[in-house]
């Protein structure tokens, strides 16, 4: 889309990010929906596979992934219910769970990752390493600024 002088291209550049994350989302949970997971599950799976930590509390994937406690829940009682992780009680605070993955999850992660792999290699086709690397960095920006700006209001 072009933009004429009486557009802010920061406008665009926002409106197109949260098309670029629907899109996304819809390419994954269409391209997941045979293995029995969503986009967000799959990402949920990579992360606990990743974590450097032994034990991933609810509360850290709520943090990481800028969610809310229902919206995670959700998330987690959908995949333990098809047998992708389990919930292991935390011995000191019986309030608190750990999630664990399954061997299911781990079987069908690597199938997820080279859906997921074919799919950045279309995203990201035409863009060169440098342009790559400066979008990365520009994003965490933004992302940092937003960041900065609900720790504002929150205090507020």
């Amino acid at each position: 889309m072009e933009v004429n002088e009486d557009q802010d291209i920061r406008f665009h550049i926002c409106r197109n990010l949260k098309i670029l994350d629907r899109m996304m989302d819809d390419h994954c949970n269409k391209d997941m929906e045979d293995i029995g997971l969503t986009g967000r599950q799959f990402d949920v799976i990579q992360y606990l596979a990743m974590c450097k930590q032994d034990r991933v509390k609810q509360v850290m994937i709520e943090k990481d992934f800028k969610l809310s406690n229902p919206t995670v829940s959700g998330i987690l009682n959908r995949m333990e219910k098809n047998g992708f992780i389990r919930r292991l009680p935390d011995e000191e605070d019986k309030r608190c769970n750990y999630i664990v993955l399954t061997s299911k999850a781990l079987e069908t992660r690597s199938l997820a990752r080279s859906r997921g792999r074919a799919m950045e290699k279309t995203l990201f086709t035409g863009v060169s390493e440098e342009e790559i690397s400066l979008f990365y960095e520009v994003l965490k920006k933004l992302c940092d600024n937003i960041a900065q700006m609900r720790m504002k209001q929150e205090k507020e």
